[in-house]
């Protein structure tokens, strides 16, 4: 996954991530985590709209 330092102000050890939002709902092999109406507000995003982050490789826990 991509990753970059958040730069100026920011504190030792800080990171941001960046991850790519699809509509397309994924397939049941996938592993894939909906994103809540409520961040979708939060971002900016339509919340009236089914958003996911899919990853091509399953959660290491």
């Amino acid at each position: 996954m991509p990753a970059h330092s958040t730069g100026k102000g920011a504190q030792a050890g800080d990171l941001v991530l960046f991850f790519p939002i699809t509509t397309k709902e994924p397939e049941k092999a996938r592993f894939a985590v909906e994103i809540p109406a409520i961040e979708r507000r939060r971002a900016g995003l339509d919340a009236d709209r089914p958003l996911w982050i899919i990853s091509s490789a399953s959660p290491s826990i």
